[in-house]
């Protein structure tokens, strides 16, 4: 789509915010966006809204600070602190205002003046209305305040305080804190005791539930959802039929996958995606090229044979969905008029014939359809169908029989 949204700046004299979530589907006519800006700070804007409005610290207990928040739903943000505490934000609607263009006996006023006049809802010195925040307990309903003893059960009231990454995630409406234990492996003395070792990277998750005491329960699935925990963020999918992730996961460390999102070398050249996956290339030498299929949240990179082609460089590249290393297909773009291929197992890229177009026509776009069946469109509107080989995976003695 390539659209931007920009944002009313943020003029504030702290920390520099170091997360941001929003409404779904936002439009430059109607969009809700929350910060981070401080250890106990956040900010918000709305539609039409001048500058961002920077709300007063929330209370907190000494030495806690904001870890995370989330965008819930119906302007409601949740956020997480670094103690396991959840407060509600709740901010201003952010509908778009539309017109009232003024009707009946105002008309002959507006003809006397020779123009329309138009009100706006909201118009004012400040869209902005008034938030509220208050503790998720007190949200539903409970008088009770927050401490460890009786948000969690043992032993984690006490592993709270050596957990060093704190996250929300929601999965169907449910409110679950991923805990990460960052730093180093942890041995704990317990209260009668009992003693307990958090391994480093080990990960807990609690669900919220209102009407159990703690209310943070531990649990052991995510009703076959998983979890992709990042440095600031954590992200919750529907796993079932997902190929590569497992649903109704075991949640631990193998379990709950951590990931940081990968940044592409700035040397590398972007020649398509479908699903999470890219196709890169990176130019080497006159005609030679060195591609890769690369997936950034995973962190995985299928390395594709290097593309030997005296002429052109490649333009595009498609592939099969959800390739793995021992079974693909791509096919690329590499001059006005050909094509080339590589299947798994293969050593190198299979150059084709050119193909015979008209007089100034050329190879505009591709796309792979299904069964090694790539669509090619010409700049005149010509389409062209290539079957390609399967790409099921070798086994062993076929490899030896074959080479």
């Amino acid at each position: 789509m390539a659209a931007k949204i920009l944002l009313a700046p943020l003029i504030y004299d702290g920390r520099l915010v170091f997360k941001m979530v929003f409404a779904p589907s936002p439009t430059s006519d109607d969009f809700l966006a929350a910060v981070i800006c401080d250890i106990n700070r956040l900010a918000y804007v709305t539609t039409r809204a001048r500058m961002r409005v920077v709300l007063d610290p929330i209370h907190l207990a000494e030495g806690d600070q904001i870890a995370d928040f989330l965008y819930h739903r119906n302007c409601m943000v949740n956020c997480l602190t670094q103690f396991g505490d959840v407060h509600v934000l709740r901010l201003p609607q952010h509908r778009r205002r539309e017109p009232i263009i003024l009707k009946g006996h105002m008309l002959a006023h507006l003809v006397v003046h020779n123009k329309w006049i138009v009100q706006m809802h909201g118009t004012g010195p400040d869209l902005n209305t008034s938030p509220t925040i208050e503790t998720l307990l007190s949200y539903v309903g409970s008088n009770m305040l927050f401490d460890t003893s009786t948000g969690f059960d043992p032993p984690y009231n006490t592993i709270s305080n050596f957990i060093s990454a704190n996250n929300l995630v929601l999965c169907d409406g449910n409110i679950y804190q991923i805990w990460r234990n960052a730093s180093c492996m942890v041995r704990l003395q317990l209260p009668g005791r009992g003693r307990c070792r958090v391994e480093h990277d080990g990960i807990f998750v609690l669900w919220y539930d209102s009407q159990r005491r703690p209310y943070w329960d531990v649990v052991a699935d995510l009703r076959g959802h998983s979890v992709f925990v990042g440095r600031n963020n954590a992200v919750s999918i529907y796993a079932e039929g997902v190929p590569g992730l497992k649903g109704d996961c075991k949640l631990c460390p193998a379990a709950c996958h951590t990931f940081k999102l990968i940044t592409i070398p700035s040397v590398r050249t972007c020649l398509g995606c479908r699903g999470a996956w890219l196709s890169l290339s990176i130019c080497i030498d006159d005609g030679h090229s060195l591609l890769s299929l690369f997936h950034p949240v995973m962190a995985t990179e299928i390395l594709l044979p290097p593309l030997i082609y005296d002429r052109r460089l490649v333009s595009k590249m498609v592939f099969t969905p959800n390739p793995t290393k021992d079974d693909f297909l791509a096919a690329v773009i590499c001059d006005i008029n050909g094509f080339a291929s590589v299947t798994a197992g293969t050593r190198r890229w299979a150059v084709l014939d050119p193909i015979r177009l008209d007089d100034g026509d050329q190879i505009a776009d591709l796309l792979y359809h299904r069964n090694g069946m790539v669509y090619c469109l010409t700049r005149f509107r010509d389409v062209r169908v290539l079957h390609l080989p399967q790409h099921r995976c070798r086994n062993l003695s076929s490899s030896r029989a074959t080479h």
